[in-house]
């Protein structure tokens, strides 16, 4: 992947409280990783860019990236939950999971 050019410039712009929750829940379902991220690659769709494929996989990467380290909190959280109550096997679980054990 070609690494990113400096951003430097500044591209603003208004939207209403609707406007603006409609972009955060197309955020999510998207993947972008903020609002900004999501505005330019659209933009840029838009107006023909050559780089869209690029700028969407660093999209798609930066998604699978945050939902790996979700996962891995939520996992580790059940497994927490599943110790604390004394389910068999859970510790051989957390062991055989482990990297390294």
């Amino acid at each position: 992947m070609p690494a990113p050019r400096p951003r430097t410039r500044l591209v603003n712009f208004r939207v209403s409280d609707e406007e603006y929750a409609t972009l955060r829940t197309a955020c999510t379902r998207h993947g972008a990783r903020s609002i900004s991220d999501f505005a330019r690659l659209a933009v840029l769709g838009w107006a023909g860019s050559t780089d869209l494929q690029a700028t969407a996989m660093q999209w798609r990467l930066s998604a699978l990236g945050h939902s790996m380290v979700e996962l891995e909190g939520r996992v580790g959280h059940l497994l927490g939950e599943l110790e604390g109550r004394g389910v068999p096997g859970s510790q051989a679980a957390v062991e055989r999971t482990e990297p390294g054990r």
